[in-house]
């Protein structure tokens, strides 16, 4: 044996060297969930943008059953942020400190995926079972005309063509039916108390003046119902707004949504004719929030046709509910509020524990669900509190719960903890013997 062999053997120069770094690493990981990673976050919330665009306008544009339809919209929402979140991963290295292979992240990552769609479909099938008597479209019992007489009415309709209208409306009913009509401006006056068509209409000349002023006038028309001066409407009523301006009583910090949901209570439809320059928003909102249809035209040559249309016909949705939109049927509306915040926050919560499998952050499961459960029940709650009991805009609240749900948050110092242990796994020496030879003579040959 050739002992001088024996020259090329190396001895560890630091024994302690990767203990030190585990143990700097131990110290540093149990302050980890102070050190947040808003790169990802960041990276996340703009993946959700996206995402919302894209998810609503495949949506929209899907004909199918509507269940299926919103779990394909979340389906899609998740996809691309969790694919960006991915990707962003990747090309970070942070998918190499992961206890999976990549290709493991991935295909647990696509199961997610596959158990998301599957949810959300099934919850939005749920949540549209009527648990009370089916509602079958029926015709109106009643109408009730409200008509717009601002003094910008005499430069949009001179020759009051909106009243004429109303008599061709009213032409094809029996002569029992019964109907009112009220005008308005800055206050409400009622021109034919409602009654049967077969006590006729008063020559009325309008006069066009003063401001307009829609929502005291709708106020006004539930008090008159509610302590039975306006009675007779039966079961269907069918009111139907023509105004041609904005609201002059409904300013930033005051809104109508209040009352379009007594109206609802009441099971009272309203449709909205916008002529001219109307607040559409605000005539959308009316029609919607109550399940009446809007149209709007550019000139009062159009009066008949679209009044006409408006006060016969209603929303298809108005006994139709999803997830992202405002629910008009009351009936037990508690059980249904209750199943909207419950099925949404578990699938905000199953969107965030995605996360893990997207960013391999496999030792972040803590800081993943407390934050995805937090932000899960915020944005169920902001959704259903949002449009059904405040009134705000349905689009806005989805938008929000989607950010709020397609968060990725996940700690930094973790990364940087795993990072370092692979670097001194890599830099820790190695007792080798480079060579060592043998001859005969020691072998005993």
């Amino acid at each position: 044996m050739d002992f001088n062999d024996f020259d090329d053997f190396e001895l560890p120069e630091d024994n302690h060297y990767f203990e030190e770094v585990k143990q700097t690493s131990f110290n540093r990981t149990s302050q980890s969930h102070k050190q947040f990673d808003y790169k990802t976050l960041i990276v996340s919330m703009i993946a959700s943008i996206v995402g919302i665009l894209v998810s609503n306008k495949i949506y929209n544009s899907l004909d199918i059953w509507r269940p299926l339809g919103i779990g394909i919209r979340i389906f899609v929402f998740v996809l691309i942020v969790m694919l960006v979140v991915f990707v962003y991963s990747l090309i970070n290295g942070n998918l190499g400190f992961s206890n999976y292979s990549i290709g493991m992240n991935a295909g647990l990552l696509l199961a997610g995926l596959v158990v998301v769609l599957v949810i959300s479909t099934i919850f939005e099938a749920i949540y549209e079972i009527d648990f009370y008597s089916s509602n079958i479209y029926s015709d109106p019992t009643s109408y009730v005309f409200i008509i717009d007489n601002s003094g910008s009415m005499s430069s949009s309709d001179p020759d009051a063509l909106r009243y004429a209208a109303i008599e061709d409306i009213i032409s094809n009913k029996d002569n029992s039916f019964p109907y009112a009509v009220y005008s308005f401006n800055d206050s409400v006056i009622c021109i034919r108390e409602l009654a049967a068509k077969s006590e006729g209409l008063d020559d009325y000349e309008p006069t066009n003046s003063g401001e307009t002023a829609i929502k005291e006038t709708l106020q006004q028309l539930l008090q008159e119902y509610n302590d039975g001066t306006l009675t007779g409407l039966g079961v269907n009523p069918k009111f139907l707004l023509l105004s041609d301006g904005y609201a002059t009583d409904i300013g930033m910090f005051s809104n109508i949504s209040s009352i379009l949901k007594e109206y609802v209570k009441n099971n009272i439809v309203i449709s909205t004719v916008g002529l001219g320059d109307a607040d559409e928003e605000l005539m959308q909102q009316i029609a919607t929030s109550t399940g009446g249809v809007y149209i709007d035209i550019d000139n009062a040559s159009s009066l008949e046709t679209a009044m006409s249309t408006a006060i016969i016909n209603t929303s298809d949705e108005l006994y139709q509910r999803h997830f992202f939109k405002y629910r008009h049927v009351l009936k037990c509306d508690s059980l249904y509020a209750f199943m909207h915040i419950i099925f949404t926050t578990i699938i905000g919560l199953l969107i965030s524990l995605l996360s893990l499998f997207a960013t391999g952050r496999n030792n972040d499961k803590k800081i993943v669900i407390i934050s995805g459960l937090i932000t899960s029940i915020i944005g169920s709650l902001l959704l259903e509190l949002g449009i059904n009991k405040i009134g705000l805009p349905a689009t806005i609240m989805s938008i929000i719960y989607f950010m709020l749900v397609g968060m990725v948050c996940i700690n930094h110092e973790t990364i940087e903890t795993n990072y370092h242990l692979n670097q001194a796994e890599q830099k820790k020496p190695k007792d080798k013997i480079n060579s060592i030879t043998f001859d005969d003579d020691f072998m005993g040959g």
